[in-house]
């Protein structure tokens, strides 16, 4: 299963879905994911619509992941629902919109994994993004490139690290930082590309350049 062609990065112009998962360890296929969390990304509005599935487990979770995360057991037999009715409700959250998660890799991975084993189908891929991959891109050369550490860099707060929620909020805020930080490089490069080499003509219109970019294929 795949969720539409990779890109680089999206222009944020339409709506994106951001997702995160929790998880009882780190392997798609000998793990189950305990938390969805996802939210919508609308242009120009600040308020996102969340959404927050807990699903329940057929065994206990690791100690470690307890301690990790917070999520006990306790809270998936009390909050928790069905793992097929929780991936059923992100498909349709998700709808048509691209995707993006903070590790691909990782997110999507289980998400595959999950949807074959509770037979989910997705009938509808908008494409997918990693932000990862792209703060790499944007911000070589940092220290760290994880969430947290990225989070901390920029002052968002730490509150609900390790949760699902929580970490989509930040990968959300990470993903529109960079993906401004993208688009404003490839502005500047097609710019002093038009100095370099045509130094005759008129100056360039910016919207028309910023149009042909986001056109672009990523």
């Amino acid at each position: 299963m795949t969720w539409g062609r990779y890109r680089v990065c999206f222009d944020l112009t339409a709506p994106v879905i951001v997702i995160d998962f929790e998880t009882t360890g780190l392997s798609s296929r000998r793990h189950q994911i305990t938390e969805i969390g996802a939210l919508r990304l609308l242009p120009g509005e600040a308020n996102a619509p969340i959404f927050h599935r807990l699903i329940r487990q057929p065994r206990k979770l690791p100690a470690s992941i307890v301690t990790l995360t917070g999520i006990t057991d306790d809270l998936l037999a009390r909050d928790g629902v069905e793992g097929g009715d929780a991936l059923r409700d992100l498909v349709e959250f998700i709808g048509s919109a691209p995707v993006v998660t903070y590790n691909t890799a990782f997110d999507l991975g289980f998400l595959n994994a999950a949807c074959e084993q509770h037979s989910v189908q997705v009938p509808r891929r908008g494409g997918h993004s990693c932000a990862l991959r792209l703060a790499r891109k944007v911000w070589p050369g940092l220290p760290s490139y994880r969430l947290p550490d990225l989070s901390a860099r920029f002052g968002f707060g730490l509150d609900g690290t390790h949760r699902a929620v929580g970490d989509a909020v930040r990968a959300a805020q990470v993903y529109r930082i960079a993906s401004a930080d993208y688009h404003n490089r490839k502005i500047s490069s097609a710019t002093r590309t038009w100095s370099e080499h045509k130094p005759d003509h008129p100056k360039p219109d910016m919207g028309q350049i910023l149009r042909e970019m986001l056109r672009a294929p990523r």
